[in-house]
């Protein structure tokens, strides 16, 4: 079971990140933040972030040693283009192509060490089994109502309010009767 964090859409070029990318895969998680902190390109807090994101599921949710963990995969896909235009001479206009990525971090434990799930601290919830349900002819009389849904009925419905005297005129010679 990987243990990974996502980001999607995130507003940088594909190519960009993969530098960045290429830089920790494979470091245990405490070298790969030092050098995501060291690294100048603006894909590294973004991956920094990830990272630790990565990290905290690791530790919450499969109760890991953030100590042991390294990083197994770094991927790097595109996502969708933004297409923009930009006015040229004479009328022209060139295409501006502003790319975003998906970016994923997976972490890996010790050799041997399945991450197994933590128990969670919210009380499951409880739900009717079938037999506990009311049979169909106790519920038959329980039906809602429908008459006169459309109508302005009863102490707290609205009622329509009639527009003012010029205004109904020109809405009834644009659309007929109103």
């Amino acid at each position: 079971m990987p243990v990974n964090a996502v980001l999607r859409f995130a507003r940088i070029a594909p190519r960009k990140a993969r530098l960045v990318a290429d830089a920790i895969r494979g470091l245990p998680v405490a070298q790969a933040e030092v050098r995501l902190r060291m690294l100048e390109p603006r894909a590294a807090p973004l991956l920094a972030k990830l990272l630790k994101s990565a990290v905290a599921n690791a530790t919450q949710n499969f109760n890991l040693d953030p100590k042991e963990l390294r990083v197994a995969r770094v991927l790097v896909n595109e996502g969708p283009r933004l297409k923009r235009w930009m006015p040229r001479a004479r009328g022209t206009a060139n295409r501006i192509v502003k790319r975003t990525s998906h970016i994923e971090v997976v972490l890996a434990g010790p050799p041997g060490q399945e991450p197994t799930r933590a128990r969670s601290a919210k009380p499951a919830i409880e739900t009717k089994k079938a037999e506990e349900l009311q049979p169909d002819e106790l519920r038959a009389g329980t039906e809602p109502k429908r008459a006169g849904l459309g109508k302005a009925e009863g102490p707290g419905a609205v009622k329509p309010v009639e527009p003012p005297r010029g205004v109904r005129r020109l809405l009834e010679r644009k659309h007929g009767s109103v």
